[in-house]
């Protein structure tokens, strides 16, 4: 079996530790960790009982290279990791970082960049997906077996799709949080408790992604059938509508979207 290693083990590094470890992916004994931060590497070493280096010489040993760093780190690990990284399979999931970028340093390394989502720490993300032309067809059920541990997958062909996940998936737990915090806000402006508010608003979030899920129904077609004519859900709806809710939501998804853009540049 392939040995894999992860450098960087914060909440993703450890969420793609922990599905590979509890999805039988790979044994302890084939899984490394790389983590510059002492206390961070001994708390891992600790909770998952495999091995964990501040230094990155143990990159030696293993087939695959996972970077989850944040963006604005990737560029000294890279350089950091080139002598080990030779004609390695090396998936990085830093927002905004092209593999043009990696493989102009890793220049014999087969590269995957993929977008998961913080849901992956209850192993329920979503990860979209792209190879560079040297990914082997073998590589990419690895990396599917991987990054499948943590959630669902998606492949795309184009790269600059990536970006666009990115926006909408990478980014869009924090819409959701966002969302779901004022609707409890909402519920503690008029007389409900603040436990009571947070209740209702999480399960009303839960129960609403089941429905679209085991219906099959557009989100339109749903909404349809809770707003009644002249009732309370066409006047929140109508408020929604003056204000451009949805034009900001799309605008600032955009914005994300940029962003992501310009981190590659």
């Amino acid at each position: 079996m392939k040995k894999i290693a992860i450098v960087g083990l914060g909440n993703m590094g450890q969420a793609l530790l922990r599905g590979l470890l509890d999805g039988n992916v790979f044994k302890r004994e084939e899984v490394f960790g790389v983590e510059k931060d002492k206390l961070k590497a001994d708390f891992v070493k600790e909770m998952f009982k495999i091995n964990v280096s501040q230094k990155y010489n143990l990159l030696d040993k293993v087939d695959v290279i996972i970077l989850a760093v944040k963006p604005q780190n990737m560029g000294e690990v890279i350089r950091s990791i080139k002598k080990y990284a030779d004609k390695k399979l090396i998936i990085s999931i830093a927002a905004g970082i092209t593999t043009r970028y990696i493989k102009n340093i890793l220049k014999n390394s087969r590269i995957v960049r993929c977008m998961p989502n913080t849901p992956a720490l209850v192993l329920k993300g979503v990860t979209g997906i792209y190879c560079d032309k040297t990914v082997t067809n073998e590589d990419r059920r690895l990396v599917l077996e991987v990054l499948g541990a943590i959630g669902e997958t998606m492949f795309f062909d184009d790269e600059s799709y990536i970006d666009r996940v990115t926006a909408i998936s990478g980014s869009g737990p924090a819409y959701v949080f966002y969302f779901l915090e004022a609707i409890e806000e909402a519920g503690v402006l008029i007389g409900l408790s603040r436990s009571d508010a947070r209740k209702l608003a999480k399960e009303t979030f839960e129960g609403s992604i089941e429905l679209v899920k085991k219906t099959g129904k557009e989100p339109t077609e749903l909404r349809e059938m809770v707003t009644s004519p002249a009732g309370t859900t066409i006047a929140a709806l109508h408020v929604f509508e003056k204000e451009g809710v949805k034009g900001i939501i799309m605008d600032a998804i955009m914005k994300a979207y940029n962003r992501s853009k310009e981190l590659g540049s």
